[in-house]
């Protein structure tokens, strides 16, 4: 049981760090740009 929902918190940090991380980059070398400028 608690192997299973160990998986399952991993499987979804994984899922969530592969959607925000890229997002997180892109802002943060669009204000590097700007801040550049």
């Amino acid at each position: 049981m608690y192997e299973s929902l160990y998986m399952f918190k991993f499987k979804w940090w994984v899922s969530y760090m592969a959607i925000m991380y890229p997002i997180k980059l892109l802002l943060m070398t669009t204000a590097n740009k700007l801040l550049k400028k």
